[in-house]
């Protein structure tokens, strides 16, 4: 004779079963969450890692002592060497380092302009840059900036090396006026290019050209912009340029300059998981 449980019997299976499904859900939730913690971690920590890598970037190719800021009503300033003033707002002139990078021509890389003049072949019209190739210099210009070397006021500028520069807002074309330490050019041949002004100039022997200016400017709905193609020299602002935003969701974002060093602190939040995460990081840029 077959013995059959009892009503208490399955009750009290059902019971535990109920239990273990509970326990089991809530262990199913727990993995889930955690998965979807890890995967908003390391998307942003990724994004916040990219848009540091590229400020780091374009800093680092910084033409020294350009930088400026702009307060709340787009007043412009100069960045205060002391290291004791946070700014969420920074503007700089950028040297062209892929035209002096020049191109590969099967050994080397040849560069695009050498970065010496030689003033027993220079005068106020035109200067001699031995070593340069401004005809290559010129294709990249023109594939990368989209300025035409070849002509007059095309926006390509030349920036000495100079130690007496006491206003860069002045000496930049910052404040709208003319600029006094940047140099419009234009090609005349692979090894020269012609000023175009033919007014007097302080030059030296160490120059680099010019092509555009970048903004890092913290919005009001929370995005990190870069501003780019814009030449203070030829009375531009960053609003005049292009833009492309490099992280979204910012918190913070912080500038800091201590003698020819910048500080940035930068950080960004996701909301993936329905809490609110912040992710920070710092560069520093010489």
């Amino acid at each position: 004779m077959k013995r059959s449980f009892t009503l208490i019997e399955i009750i009290f299976v059902l019971v535990i079963l109920g239990i273990l499904a509970s326990i089991g859900s809530e262990i199913i939730v727990k993995v889930y969450e955690n998965y979807l913690l890890s995967r908003s971690v390391s998307s942003s920590s990724y994004k916040l890692d990219v848009a540091l890598l590229q400020i780091s970037k374009r800093l680092s190719n910084r033409i020294t002592d350009t930088e400026v800021t702009r307060d709340n009503s787009d007043t412009l300033f100069t960045l205060s060497i002391a290291g004791g003033t946070i700014y969420n707002h920074i503007e700089w002139i950028g040297r062209a380092y892929e035209v002096r990078r020049g191109e590969w021509n099967g050994s080397y890389n040849q560069p695009g302009y050498s970065g010496y003049l030689d003033f027993t072949e220079s005068n106020k019209t035109e200067f001699y840059s031995p070593g340069s190739n401004f005809d290559k210099a010129g294709n990249i210009i023109e594939a990368i900036y989209g300025l035409d070397l070849n002509s007059t006021g095309n926006g390509t500028g030349v920036i000495f090396y100079d130690s007496l520069i006491t206003n860069p807002l002045k000496a930049y074309g910052w404040d709208g006026s003319a600029p006094k330490s940047v140099h419009k050019v234009h090609k005349k041949d692979a090894k020269h290019l012609y000023f175009d002004s033919n007014g007097q100039k302080r030059a030296s022997d160490i120059y680099l050209l010019a092509c555009t200016a970048y903004a890092l400017k913290h919005t009001s709905d929370d995005k990190l912009v870069l501003y780019y193609n814009f030449r203070p020299w030829n009375g531009e602002i960053y609003s005049d340029g292009n833009s492309t935003t490099l992280i979204d969701q910012v918190t913070t974002f912080k500038i800091r300059r201590i003698d020819k060093a910048l500080e940035i602190r930068l950080c960004a939040e996701d909301n993936t998981t329905g809490t609110p995460v912040e992710f920070c990081g710092k560069k520093v840029i010489f």
